[in-house]
């Protein structure tokens, strides 16, 4: 082993690390650096030199809330990257609830009376009188997962889909009780509140973040795809109809070419490929397909012919569907073309 670092310390949230790291060379202020980066649920990129070990920018050990529950022991510090900054919401407090409107921002202000809400890394708490639970963010599925980023080599830039998913963090006393069992019990919180439907934090719901890593900064975020049709539904019903998307609570599966990234909207989103400018997120193009994402993007280039091809589910379950820009037209015909005047790409399914 030539150097190890670690990302938590004591974890007790499910804050471990299922992306795979990217490797990419960035330049900040003038010097090559040889990178890692490291996704993870609590929606932390980790930037560190691959050759050594050394954070690119500080990763302070910073002191974090502690627990009062009695006999559970938490990290007194956790590491915090100073650069760059969190892809996903971390933490809850009222300025994360919804406010669609007022009247929504009031009822969710009443939704949260009894949980206890705070920062990232705030450990579960005591259910009881007087307390339902701790609010976390992110919850157990991320922030990221395994779905992880992609990188562009040639700008240096990383793109993550991530999700804003809140959890309760809660304990009881196990009961009865058993010498052979912890002496409290987790995951007793139950679900986070909704509010007429609705998603008790702000939108979006999920998103697609661009580092730029030879700065340590967010180039650009935006939602994951459009408003999921049940949530649409919900503002529908309280007169809400010019909202901005909200994005599908789902984490994308990303690819990146030579000018575009390629998206789907993962498991819990649309059944579409997205193609977004790499450089400002505009969503140009977007392909329908006979299932949602449910693994990465992949090309290949067969017979002088670039293909896209990624795994989908539904039914039937199990299927790769590939994408290849339109065969030339015959003399006197006209290709396709998709949203945003983009090429369509017929699907072959194999």
């Amino acid at each position: 082993m030539i150097w190890y670092k670690q990302l938590i310390h004591h974890d007790i949230w499910d804050y471990d690390m299922p992306a795979h790291p990217i490797l990419l060379d960035v330049s900040v202020n003038g010097r090559p650096i040889k990178a890692v980066v490291q996704m993870g649920k609590i929606s932390f990129a980790y930037v560190l030199d691959r050759t050594n070990g050394q954070p690119v920018w500080p990763i302070p050990d910073v002191p974090v809330p502690q627990t009062e529950v009695p006999t559970e022991w938490t990290a007194p510090t956790q590491p915090i990257p100073s650069k760059p900054p969190a892809f996903d919401v971390q933490g809850v407090t009222v300025e994360n609830l919804i406010d669609f409107t007022p009247a929504l921002r009031e009822e969710a202000r009443r939704a949260i009376e009894g949980y206890r809400l705070g920062p990232v890394f705030a450990p579960p708490s005591l259910v009881g009188p007087g307390n339902k639970g701790t609010i976390v963010a992110p919850g157990f599925g991320g922030g990221a997962n395994w779905q992880s980023g992609a990188a562009d080599p040639e700008t240096g830039f990383v793109y993550v889909g991530s999700i804003t998913n809140p959890f309760v963090a809660g304990v009881s006393k196990t009961d009865p009780p058993d010498p052979t069992k912890a002496d409290y019990t987790a995951g007793r919180g139950g679900q986070v509140p909704r509010v007429q439907g609705l998603p008790l934090l702000k939108p979006p719901y999920g998103r697609i973040t661009a580092y730029d890593m030879n700065k340590g900064d967010i180039a650009w975020a935006v939602p994951n795809g459009d408003t999921p049709q049940n949530i649409k539904d919900a503002l529908a019903k309280l007169g809400i109809t010019n909202a901005p998307p909200t994005g599908s609570q789902s984490q994308a599966g990303l690819m990146v070419t030579k000018t575009l990234l390629i998206a789907g909207e993962g498991s819990g989103g649309h059944p579409l490929l997205h193609a977004y400018d790499k450089k400002t997120g505009a969503n140009i193009a977007e392909i329908p397909m006979p299932g949602t994402q449910t693994g990465l993007p992949m090309t290949y280039v067969y017979q002088n012919r670039q293909f896209i091809v990624l795994p989908v589910g539904g039914q039937p379950a199990g299927q790769l569907v590939a994408f290849a820009l339109p065969l030339p037209a015959p003399a006197g015909g006209r290709g396709g073309r998709g949203r945003g005047g983009a090429p369509a790409a017929p699907a072959q399914q194999n």
